[in-house]
């Protein structure tokens, strides 16, 4: 099938990021040392394969010299075995967002998480090793796409450790106020995870998370850009004014409060403007 090509093709470009868990790489042959840094790059690359996450970062974190972990190569690997700790699986994020029935944006990026163990500060520890290679502009395609889907995976992520909590891993309804109960903190952690995927939306393609979930957030964005009052590409709430920041947050809490964009009940039928009063 066409989209099963896609896929896969899809695949074989980030395969090089070492972001797949389960692949079978045998990057390294014949070392003759067991101390260098290759035999420990191999080490880790088998250990996060194997999803022993705790293991691939204590190898490139305590064993690998400094040079050697200031490669980009090396970078995303780490990144790669955060993201997993996170419990981000990026095949199985990208199937969920391709089979998505919802049109809710929001919705779409937490349901993939129901029944799945968060801990979405290692989402965030992963985004900053990527954001250590370089801007957008000085990193790969496939380097910036992995950041455009790790940001979708931490608003999913976070949406459900925070606002989806009962039973003890959420069953895809917000059980929360979201308009008084969440924390700020927690708000701008959707914050970050948007922000990464705003400023890398442009190397997120149809065929790797379907014609829907893409379209969703494509108008996810443009009303963020037209209804917020400020840019919502920010990676660094605190970077904010105190004004501005709390602006934003006010306005991702009641967008989140939305039914037609997030994971709440208020309706705005139909009418954008009506978003500033998701949560009066």
């Amino acid at each position: 099938m066409l989209k099963s090509r896609l896929m896969r093709q899809t695949i074989s470009m980030i395969a090089s990021l070492a972001l797949v868990s389960g692949c079978n790489q045998n990057l390294v042959s014949g070392l003759s040392s067991k101390t260098s840094d290759d035999y420990f790059y191999e080490e880790a690359t088998k250990a996060n394969n194997l999803q022993n996450y705790d293991s691939a970062i204590t190898i490139i974190t305590t064993k690998m010299s400094s040079i050697f972990q200031a490669q980009s190569k090396t970078k995303e690997l780490l990144a790669s075995a955060y993201a997993g700790k996170c419990g981000f699986n990026f095949l199985n994020y990208a199937d969920a967002l391709s089979k998505t029935t919802s049109t809710a944006p929001f919705m779409i990026l937490m349901k993939p998480f129901v029944g799945v163990a968060m801990t979405v500060s290692y989402c965030k520890l992963a985004l900053t090793v990527m954001e250590s290679i370089g801007s957008s502009s000085s990193r790969t395609s496939s380097q910036n796409m992995f950041v455009a889907i790790l940001g979708l995976s931490l608003i999913g992520g976070a949406l459900r450790q925070y606002a989806d909590q009962s039973p003890t891993l959420g069953d895809g309804t917000a059980d929360v106020n979201l308009c008084t109960t969440v924390t700020d903190a927690q708000i701008e952690d959707v914050i970050i995870g948007f922000g990464y995927f705003s400023l890398n939306i442009a190397y997120v393609t149809a065929s790797l998370i379907g014609t829907g979930s893409l379209t969703a957030l494509t108008t996810l964005n443009t009303v963020c850009s037209t209804q917020a009052g400020i840019s919502c590409a920010v990676t660094d709430p605190t970077s904010l004014s105190s004004a501005n920041r709390t602006l934003l947050d006010a306005f991702f809490r009641r967008l989140l409060n939305t039914s037609i964009y997030g994971i709440g009940t208020y309706d705005i039928s139909g009418d954008d403007a009506n978003i500033q009063y998701a949560c009066n």
